[in-house]
């Protein structure tokens, strides 16, 4: 059949309609040709077409898991370390956990569709460029499971984005949620503590109260030198 296609050009399907003015032959050209034009539109279709696995792995910002940072969460180092993304989300996907005995520590696969981006720093080795989803092996412990809305935290380790761990992950009740409102004006304050001071006891509900209260004190000793 291939053959037959390269060999049937159109002067030659010409003069042999010409020459033989065949129903038949005329109906076989006509049947050849069709399934030519076919073979050619689903080669383009083919050609154009994004396998799926890079489409998710081009839309997803993965994200290291410093695990040995001895803290986490939304208030970290003596005077708040800074942040290197922090957004809203909802949580996508989970694995089972991986807790075997021979590794250093037990991690958790996940990942969260990005609502909300909140606050990004461009990093010398990676930064985040609109990708609708983060993923780590960080969700181990976090108490969150699949659909829950969050609040995450990243930092940054040698350049690249990095989560230090399970308090990180913060369950919110949605985008009203009072602790987001606090982080932004956290955020819009250039990260500076007086500006949340008055939301101490919000985030001694969230178990954060001691870590505010760290990085407050740091900020004021540092003002009386």
């Amino acid at each position: 059949m291939v053959k037959l296609l390269k060999a049937l050009t159109s002067k030659n399907i010409i003069a042999l309609l010409v020459t033989m003015k065949s129903t038949l032959f005329m109906k076989l050209c006509g049947v050849l040709i069709l399934l030519l034009y076919l073979s050619c539109a689903q080669n383009h279709k083919k050609e154009g077409t994004v396998p799926i696995s890079k489409q998710i792995s081009t839309d997803t910002l993965r994200v290291s898991h410093t695990y040995w940072w001895p803290q986490s969460g939304p208030f970290i180092g003596m005077c708040g370390n800074e942040y290197s993304l922090v957004f809203f989300g909802t949580v996508s996907h989970l694995k089972d956990p991986d807790t075997l005995s021979f590794k250093l520590h037990s991690i958790q696969e996940g990942s969260i569709r990005i609502i909300e981006l909140l606050y990004s720093k461009k990093l010398e080795k990676q930064e985040y460029n609109g990708e609708q989803y983060f993923s780590s092996d960080c969700f181990y412990q976090t108490g969150v499971t699949t659909g829950d809305t969050v609040l995450v935290f990243c930092y940054d380790y040698e350049q690249y984005y990095s989560i230090p761990g399970r308090k990180s992950i913060l369950k919110v009740s949605g985008l009203d949620d009072p602790i987001i409102r606090s982080i932004k004006e956290y955020i819009k304050a250039g990260q500076n503590p007086f500006a949340i001071k008055k939301d101490q006891s919000l985030w001694n509900k969230r178990g954060f109260s001691e870590d505010l209260n760290r990085i407050i004190e740091c900020k004021e000793i540092m003002l009386e030198q």
